[in-house]
């Protein structure tokens, strides 16, 4: 059997504090790296995501603090940070509607099947991208 994929965690994140630890607790078992957007957030989710990350290797927390849509931007930019550390695979989790119990339950879903990918999936506000 094939070494395991690395994968990477994109998420932006806004107002979620109340759901937050057990979200970054599930997302760290399921992913070798994350990026954590914080966009705006005023209800502690800053200092949830600041905490988790400094006990984690890999993981990254940042401040989006200026107004406006710049979910592409971000993507991007941190897409390009997750290849360069070397992960072969990044899953985006946008901050729209969904609440964050709904992206814990697209990860466990989707993590066993980015494995077997190598295009670029999404699905509403997720999207997978694979490193070829």
């Amino acid at each position: 059997m094939g070494q395991a994929m690395k994968l990477a965690l994109v998420s932006m994140i806004r107002d979620e504090a109340d759901i937050l630890p057990a979200f970054l607790e599930h997302a760290s078992e399921l992913f070798d790296m994350g990026f954590l957007l914080d966009h705006r957030s005023s209800d502690g989710s800053q200092k949830i995501m600041d905490d988790f990350c400094s006990g984690f290797s890999g993981w990254s927390y940042f401040k989006l603090d200026f107004p406006g849509r710049h979910q592409r931007d971000m993507s991007n930019i941190f897409m390009r940070r997750a290849f360069d550390a070397g992960v072969d695979a990044v899953i985006f989790l946008g901050d729209g509607n969904e609440t964050l119990a709904r992206k814990v339950a697209l990860c466990t879903f989707l993590v066993p099947w980015v494995a077997s990918m190598d295009v670029l999936c999404s699905i509403g506000t997720f999207s997978i991208i694979g490193h070829s």
